[in-house]
């Protein structure tokens, strides 16, 4: 399975996984516990604007769920600050 973790945008191929449920979501579920998918059961993870929301103490716990996918794609926004 290819996972897209925060994502509305139905493409084909992955399996949209998002905190709340709308058109196109596969799985409503957190970020936080990926428990639901076995170890190795998920072939790709993409994650677009997801890790900028999540709590600084929380990054390792996130970072350590996603190791459910190979590889992991993360795409976030930044602030620059002077």
């Amino acid at each position: 399975m290819k996972l897209h973790v925060g994502g509305v945008e139905v493409k084909e191929g992955w399996t949209l996984f998002n905190i709340q449920p709308g058109p196109g979501v596969d799985i409503v579920g957190d970020r936080r516990d990926l428990t639901q998918f076995g170890d190795d059961s998920i072939e790709e993870i993409y994650a677009s604007h997801v890790l900028e929301h999540v709590p600084f103490p929380q990054i390792p716990d996130t970072l350590t769920e996603t190791r459910r996918g190979k590889p992991l794609a993360l795409a976030m926004g930044f602030e620059r600050r002077p």
